[in-house]
């Protein structure tokens, strides 16, 4: 068990690492941010997610500025999915933020059959979680052919990402406190990364021996581990004023190698640098298809990595972890602790937590850790 003293807390001011000042792709943010922030604005308040101090606060979060950073370089019909998708993403998180393990579980297969069902009406007075999936999805699915393998991929990469979510939220009910790197199996999966790379892939018909090389797998990974990290480096002060101390990989790394909080952001920014590094290579070297198929390798190549520059980004422009001081923040790279905070979550007239049908499921199985080495 990790020690709960004052050595833990965070000091009146601390500073933030630049784990991307290696990536060599700059900010870009769509031409289309405007048009499709309107339009999916307006989509995911329809559904009503939220409690009315929390739609304001969520509002200020922007996610459509999160797509049209994280996959600026594409078409307005893939940045509007981007933001409905990034909506959804934080909407599931925050309603399983707050959930036992059973409650996460309930939440998962909602949006799962939603998922695998998109032609099933949704149950009366289910959770809001089941037919934004399926609006989500519906729409997602006509842009592409009906057996289009990015469809498998996002449903393979969504399936692993809500399985790790119920993983977290079971290490949180028995106060189960991972390693770095045991944690980085599941944070990696949490983060969203994996189903937002796969919307990557939309449109662009890669062939399966593309997708599949080893080299991509290896990209994918490393987008995903640099993502989580540049996460839980910015959200820490917000999710400690959640009392989500030690779901965090700086609070680990401190308790892991009883570091101070300086130390321990080193430690990851050191870290943090070989996957940049590592990632660069691995670019670098990959082989060629012919001239069409590597025109839309490196479509999807940019893709990948302007959805990891595009999170930095968003951090900072987005009021989600440090309220309108983010560009502020960003000059000095200095951070202050929040106060005690709730979610934004819409509750049931108790206040005390969101109101969904429990059924049993089987014990979440642990995932295998990535090869983060170059391939080369």
């Amino acid at each position: 068990m990790p020690n709960h003293t004052a050595s833990y807390d965070l000091p009146p001011s601390y500073h933030l690492p630049d784990l991307l000042a290696e990536l060599p792709w700059p900010r870009l943010l769509s031409e289309h941010y405007e048009e499709v922030r309107v339009e999916s604005d307006a989509w995911i308040e329809s559904f009503n997610p939220f409690n009315e101090k929390g739609r304001d606060a969520f509002r200020a979060c922007d996610f459509t500025l999160l797509s049209a950073l994280t996959y600026s370089p594409r078409e307005k019909i893939i940045i509007r999915l981007g933001a409905d998708l990034m909506n959804l993403f934080f909407t599931f998180d925050e309603y399983t933020d707050i959930q036992d393990h059973a409650g996460a579980i309930a939440l998962r297969d909602i949006v799962d059959d939603a998922f695998h069902n998109p032609d099933k009406p949704r149950p009366e007075r289910e959770v809001c979680l089941g037919a934004i999936a399926k609006d989500f999805w519906n729409r997602a699915r006509a842009i592409v052919p009906r057996n289009a393998p990015c469809l498998r991929h996002f449903l393979k990469d969504w399936e692993g990402f809500s399985r790790n979510v119920v993983q977290e939220a079971e290490d949180r009910a028995n106060n189960r406190y991972r390693g770095f790197f045991d944690y980085l199996k599941v944070r990696r999966h949490t983060s969203g990364s994996y189903p937002t790379l796969a919307l990557c892939e939309f449109g662009l018909d890669l062939p399966e021996e593309v997708y599949h090389h080893p080299m991509f797998v290896v990209l994918r990974d490393q987008a995903a581990e640099l993502i989580a990290l540049i996460n839980d480096v910015y959200s820490l002060a917000m999710e400690r004023s959640r009392g989500l101390n030690w779901h965090n990989a700086v609070m680990l790394v401190m308790r892991e190698q009883n570091a101070s909080l300086p130390e321990a952001m080193d430690w990851i920014l050191n870290y943090g640098r070989r996957v940049v590094r590592s990632f660069n290579a691995n670019v670098d070297a990959l082989p060629s298809w012919g001239p069409d198929v590597d025109r839309r390798v490196q479509i999807y190549i940019q893709g990948i990595a302007q959805n990891i520059r595009g999170v930095d980004d968003w951090t900072f422009e987005s009021h989600r972890y440090f309220g309108p001081k983010g560009l502020e923040i960003k000059m000095t790279r200095t951070m202050s602790p929040f106060p005690p905070t709730r979610g934004f979550a819409k509750l049931d007239d108790d206040e005390d937590h969101v109101s969904v049908s429990i059924s049993p499921a089987s014990y979440v199985t642990q995932i295998q850790p990535a090869n983060l080495i170059a391939a080369v």
